[in-house]
């Protein structure tokens, strides 16, 4: 099985790579513009990306490798932030729970459904990462202020993420469909274009560090 998807896997990597790109440059940016509540901003755009690896590689387990790829991508080029690469694929597997209930069926996915997996899954990742990081890690910031921390997380953080990714996913979808129509999953260009994206990521990593 993974021979056979062997490129829905490449993607994953290259996607993966992006997705930690995102983190890193764009986390610094929202910082420095001081942008309120920067992780649902962050997780909105991974979905996109997770959203565009599901609709040409609708393989199970792909979101939680991108996720994987992307939290090792942060560990290898950014200081070690252990919280946020929890996070990080938090939001890959619960992604990927969720596309494979609601995007399992074989055909093009339907722009509600996309929308239902970007809100189940924000929400989802943000309270899996909240639960495990102040009860089963106990991370002392986490522990500090307890559930009242962890609810704010979920249902501040998590709704704006919920809300961008209502948008995001679908449309990350739709673009998808489009590509495949056109024949990219089955044009040698699509391995060409995932090793060129997972390169670029790495060296525009690499410089960024």
């Amino acid at each position: 099985m993974i021979i056979k998807n062997s490129k829905s896997w490449l993607w994953a990597l290259a996607l993966g790579s992006a997705w930690g790109l995102l983190e890193i440059v764009g986390g610094q940016t929202l910082s420095k513009l001081e942008i309120p509540y920067s992780s649902a901003w962050l997780t909105a755009g991974a979905f996109f990306l997770l959203g565009f690896l599901k609709g040409t590689a609708p393989v199970f387990g792909t979101a939680s490798a991108a996720g994987l790829m992307a939290a090792l991508f942060k560990l290898v080029n950014a200081p070690p932030f252990y919280c946020h690469l929890l996070a990080i694929v938090c939001v890959g597997v619960l992604f990927d729970a969720a596309a494979w209930i609601l995007l399992r069926t074989g055909r093009p996915a339907r722009a509600w459904r996309g929308a239902l997996v970007g809100i189940l899954a924000s929400y989802g990742g943000h309270a899996a990462f909240a639960i495990l990081i102040t009860y089963a890690f106990r991370y002392e910031f986490w522990v500090a202020e307890g559930l009242p921390r962890v609810l704010r997380y979920v249902f501040i953080n998590g709704s704006l993420g919920a809300g961008l990714s209502a948008l995001l996913v679908p449309a990350a979808l739709a673009l998808a469909g489009r590509a495949e129509k056109s024949g990219f999953s089955k044009n040698a260009w699509s391995t060409a274009g995932a090793l060129a994206l997972l390169a670029a990521a790495w060296i525009v990593g690499r410089l960024a560090a």
